[in-house]
């Protein structure tokens, strides 16, 4: 984790796999963008037809090869991630785009395909906070696909997988 009031972007032409934690204490956003087009700089751009997805290029939070849990999140800025394809996926370990903890910033997933949030193991979340964290929890979530679909799934009764923002006892998510 690192505090910063700036804006951290990372683009892609190719693929963006997070295997660990990528968290902003303070009031700067986090930009994942996995098939960048290359030249569009201006962030209020990022989210644009053409400038992400291209290159079959897509962002993986997680996954098989995850060596601890893995969070994409700002306390108070914006999270933003956008590719192809999005998989928020914990196979290994927890899985979250969103600030883990009590975190206030807005949420907003793209792809041009599939979202994928899939709980095999361990929790996957789009959403700020997580199940044992206490506090006020809160922020715009915004998912969206341009042509595919939006799956949400826990292949076992021990896991959670969702879309929101959620919280342990003592809390209140709005």
């Amino acid at each position: 984790a690192y505090t910063s009031p700036g804006d951290l972007t990372l683009a892609s032409a190719g693929s963006l796999t997070i295997t660990g934690d990528l968290l902003n204490d303070g009031s700067g956003g986090i930009n994942l963008i996995a098939g960048w087009d290359g030249a569009t700089t201006d962030t209020a751009l990022l989210l644009n037809a053409g400038v992400f997805g291209n290159n079959n290029s897509g962002v993986l939070i997680g996954g098989t090869s995850g060596i601890a849990d893995a969070s994409v999140g700002s306390l108070s800025g914006n999270t933003v991630v956008a590719g192809k394809t999005v998989t928020v996926d914990s196979s290994s370990f927890n899985t979250q785009i969103g600030y883990r903890g009590a975190g206030q910033g807005a949420i907003t997933v793209k792809a041009t395909d599939n979202i994928l949030v899939t709980a095999s193991a361990f929790t996957a979340l789009i959403g700020n906070g997580g199940s044992g964290v206490t506090g006020t929890i809160s922020g715009d979530i915004t998912v969206t696909t341009a042509g595919g679909s939006i799956i949400v799934e826990a292949t076992n009764s021990s896991t959670i997988a969702g879309i929101g923002n959620i919280g342990g006892a003592g809390s209140s998510q709005s």
